[in-house]
């Protein structure tokens, strides 16, 4: 479960990124 705890917490900042690109 970590595994997927630290790829939703990348995929959220990534998409967070973008939004303020």
């Amino acid at each position: 479960m970590l595994y997927f705890h630290v790829i939703s917490h990348f995929s959220y900042g990534q998409a967070c990124d973008h939004l303020l690109s």
